[in-house]
């Protein structure tokens, strides 16, 4: 039995919770156990980790960084084999150093962004973290050779000491069903409109703010179209006021977090993000499974285009009607959402991602 410590769960759901919900469910529970350390209470996913046999471990406040050491020092000596540190920048390394100083621990880094909304004296403190993170960790995954470069540095990726490990999903959950995007519809009312997805935290990182003007330009092509917001952030309100300002409140759907994104992909004719920076969007993966088109800002890596009906567009100003122009093309797009899924989207199975995963923790402890 090899016991795994993550640590990297945060009160809202990220890609960093659905990444560890999704390769946790597949993986052998006779060879592995799985516990957790949430920075904060109420960490997203808590039942379904729970509900799977784990433990949390809730951290104090990080403000304190002796505290916060002690603390994560005293969750790493209840007898674990692997502690698994899931990032998005290299500021805080307080949890490697903590790991280097436990006999027989092995430590494995995981990059899951590409930049970090850190001002200066944060990326300053990002360049030392990675030393850190390079001196004390056994493995380093990345789920894009471009996180990979953002936390461990472009000379560890070429010389192969990164390991990529595609974020994966349950392929199955998210095949096209005609019923459930009749109810969807239905529920939320929204008949022959052109329904545009966009799942996410509503943070500057996702940029959900220039959506509204996309809208605006599908409107002045006579679409009746509207949108639909999965996630809930500390932006969220002031997105929801920026398109009520706009005259919009009425087309703009907000659900904040929910359990069953799946059924909603179902109900939207594309799906967009005009993020500024990305790792890699789990959100993208299960739009690709569901058959949608997708259009994306020029930030989101290559590597997780599985489907012919994918775009990658700028977010400067006036890119707004190249959206909408775009988001036209494929609505009339002959394509049918139900036909097989493609060779390209089977890699970013679930299955694929933990059958990865669990090499890495055999590997280090071998």
């Amino acid at each position: 039995m090899i016991r795994v410590l993550h640590i990297g769960l945060s009160h809202s759901l990220g890609g960093i919770e659905t990444f560890l919900a999704n390769i946790s469910s597949v993986f052998d529970p006779t060879e592995f156990e799985f516990d957790y350390v949430a920075y904060g209470p109420a960490p997203a996913l808590q039942d379904t980790f729970e509900a799977a046999g784990s433990h949390i471990y809730i951290l104090g406040n990080r403000r304190n960084p002796f505290r916060y050491a002690n603390e994560l020092y005293a969750f790493m000596s209840k007898g674990y084999d692997v502690v698994h540190v899931h990032k998005n920048s290299a500021v805080d390394v307080i949890p490697f150093i903590c790991a280097a100083h436990k006999d027989n621990l092995k430590v494995v880094s995981h990059s899951h962004n590409t930049h970090s909304n850190a001002r200066i004296f944060g990326r300053i403190l990002n360049s030392f973290g990675r030393g850190a993170i390079l001196d004390t960790a056994d493995a380093l995954l990345a789920c894009s050779r471009a996180a990979g470069e953002w936390l461990y540095g472009e000379h560890a990726v070429e010389t192969g000491r990164v390991q990529v490990i595609p974020n994966g999903i349950d392929l199955k959950r998210y095949r096209f069903d005609s019923a459930k995007r009749k109810h969807i519809r239905e529920m939320l009312g929204v008949s022959n409109r052109l329904l545009i997805g966009c799942v996410g935290r509503f943070t500057v990182q996702k940029n959900q703010r220039f959506l509204g003007d996309v809208l605006e330009e599908l409107l002045a092509f006579g679409v009746d179209a509207g949108m639909l917001f999965l996630g809930d952030g500390p932006l969220r309100q002031d997105v929801e006021r920026m398109f009520t300002e706009k005259g919009l409140g009425e087309r703009a759907i907000f659900l904040g977090s929910v359990d069953n994104v799946a059924d909603y992909l179902q109900g939207v004719d594309a799906l967009v993000m005009p993020s500024l920076y990305e790792g890699l969007p789990i959100a993208l993966i299960e739009a690709q499974a569901s058959g949608l088109p997708i259009i994306s800002s020029e930030a989101i890596t290559n590597e997780v285009v599985a489907s012919d009906r994918f775009k990658r567009l700028p977010v400067s100003f006036g890119s707004e009607i190249l959206w909408a122009e775009s988001i036209l093309s494929f609505a009339k797009s002959s394509k049918i959402r139900c036909e097989p899924l493609n060779e390209r989207i089977l890699k970013f199975s679930s299955k694929a991602a933990a059958e990865a995963v669990a090499s890495v923790y055999r590997k280090v402890c071998s």
